[in-house]
């Protein structure tokens, strides 16, 4: 009688490879664009300075979405669509120019959209505002 010798073929062992364990941890989330200020004159010029948080960039601003309600002595509703310029990295001037719907009664007030266009340079947009009574900060 023969004898048979059995075996157990052995499992096919595979490269696996080594996790990385030096992966940077994920970017901390970034801090939303905070109005700081915002000073309106309707005195001299028709115009209005936001001040923010921190440095800002306005090449896509869109100054329809940026309202000034000034029921004083101006009468009007002004939006921001007279051009804007940078007067420091989180200072923006931004013209404002009359338009043909009356004013709300009650204080000066800031309104802006969240698509007005103006963003950290670091990441982030600005969310607007909603009826701020004027001057804020």
């Amino acid at each position: 009688m023969s004898r048979l010798e059995s075996f157990v073929p052995m499992k096919r062992k595979r490269n696996r490879k080594r996790r990385d364990t030096t992966a940077s941890p994920p970017a901390p989330p970034v801090e939303p664009l905070t109005l700081v200020s915002a000073v309106y004159d309707g005195d001299v010029e028709l115009v209005l300075t936001l001040t923010f948080s921190r440095a800002i960039d306005v090449d896509a601003i869109d100054g329809a979405a940026i309202i000034v309600n000034d029921p004083g002595a101006m009468l009007d509703r002004l939006i921001g669509t007279g051009g804007a310029t940078l007067e420091g990295p989180a200072t923006v001037r931004i013209g404002l120019v009359t338009q043909s719907v009356p004013p709300v009664p009650g204080p000066v007030t800031l309104t802006a959209g969240a698509d007005n266009g103006i963003v950290a340079v670091d990441g982030g947009a600005w969310a607007g505002v909603t009826a701020v009574v004027l001057p804020f900060g």
